[in-house]
């Protein structure tokens, strides 16, 4: 969170993945967890960060293939698509199933839903299968009133709590530019975005009696919860902001800020 670096549209997914997120990768080795926060307008690349050939999810991938081979541990993953208050499992054989986010002994669960042991890629391609068949069906909204949660789980023999790496896309924050429209306000959509980050962190403060978020992606900060509540290594927004624009640095420290309250706040707990 004491930098940001901007990169250029050229840029590959591998040099990100170096300069960004193999240090989570490699620090979840040793039981540490990370969240990745993709955020931006309609038509931003959210997806393809995340979810392409290219993208972050395949470059954990190949990160954890060879380094997996040389320690004893079990992979898992969920892929979850969320819409409001619920969550659709996009792995399971039927993808129109709804299920509810409820509080659990690990701070966060989603109902009739347990990990698969599936290699990465493999969940990737499923899931991303399967979010298509509810689009073409008719029983899945448009991508700027959804997230798609990619959860990996790592359970290594030495470390009681099993790390997760999570990615998390957010909904777009502004409705498909116009091709004839000559006036897009790119900074303005970007601050709506940045500020629907902000929503959803400032609710993950813990409380005496958890309930659901009253945010209309309550289903998103529960699952957001789970990593954002452990000693994280790392939490990275992905975005397509320049490193000038002001609203970007307010939202980072704003990031860190909240973090730090909810690990106080944690430490304050009676036993």
């Amino acid at each position: 969170m004491e930098r940001q670096r901007h990169f250029k549209e050229t840029a590959t997914g591998g040099l990100i993945f170096e300069t960004v997120w193999e240090d989570a990768v490699q620090k979840s080795l040793t039981g540490g967890s990370a969240l990745l926060i993709a955020y931006g307008p309609a038509g931003s690349g959210k997806g393809h960060s995340l979810f392409g050939k290219d993208g972050l999810i395949m470059k954990t991938h190949e990160y954890l293939e060879a380094e997996l081979a040389k320690i004893s541990a079990t992979l898992c993953v969920e892929f979850f698509e969320i819409e409001q208050e619920l969550a659709y499992d996009l792995l399971a054989e039927d993808t129109t199933q709804r299920h509810r986010v409820r509080w659990g002994k690990d701070m966060t669960k989603v109902e009739g839903v347990e990990p698969y042991i599936m290699d990465v890629n493999t969940a990737l391609l499923k899931g991303l299968e399967g979010r298509n068949k509810r689009r073409e069906v008719g029983s899945g909204p448009p991508s700027i009133r959804t997230s798609q949660v990619f959860n990996i789980h790592i359970f290594l023999e030495h470390c009681e709590v099993p790390s997760l790496l999570q990615f998390l896309r957010l909904p777009a924050s502004d409705p498909p530019r116009r091709p004839e429209s000559l006036h897009f306000d790119h900074f303005s959509a970007m601050s709506k975005s940045l500020a629907s980050v902000s929503s959803v962190l400032e609710r993950l403060q813990p409380r005496e009696k958890p309930s659901l978020v009253p945010w209309r992606e309550s289903a998103v900060t529960m699952l957001m919860a789970n990593v954002l509540r452990r000693e994280l290594p790392q939490l990275v927004c992905l975005g397509t902001c320049s490193g000038a624009d002001e609203e970007t640095w307010s939202t980072l420290r704003f990031l860190r800020r909240a973090r730090c309250a909810s690990l106080e706040a944690s430490k304050r707990r009676p036993p």
